[in-house]
């Protein structure tokens, strides 16, 4: 039997598969960014922004969910830490602009990221 696992903010869903963390760079001047906003890659500074499906800059592709709320309205940008992989509550997850769970989720997937 496999077991749910509930993490305390309720955003780790399970650990299977193993949640995997790591260091990441967030673009600077975008706000506050809640614990749970998934994030993609812009293609030419290698930043991570709030992932919208309507970016065209490749952060467009959901690659990681962020650990911890940030300021981002910082002089630079800034580092950080971010679920990498893991299975996730769909309910914890923040997107940008009209972005909504549907339209990232195979992307996820594609990095070892899943959803309950």
């Amino acid at each position: 039997m496999n077991e749910t696992y509930n993490s305390v903010d309720n955003m780790v869903a399970d650990t299977n598969p193993a949640v995997l963390i790591g260091g990441i760079t967030i673009q600077k001047n975008q706000g506050i960014l809640v614990r749970g906003t998934v994030l993609g890659e812009v293609t030419a500074t290698k930043v991570m922004v709030k992932t919208d499906k309507a970016s065209v800059d490749g952060s467009e592709v959901a690659s990681v969910i962020l650990h911890e709320t940030v300021d981002t309205d910082q002089a630079s940008d800034i580092k950080a830490v971010a679920y990498k992989a893991g299975c996730f509550f769909s309910s914890a997850l923040v997107f940008g602009g009209a972005s909504v769970l549907a339209d990232h989720q195979v992307q996820l997937r594609d990095v070892n990221i899943y959803t309950k």
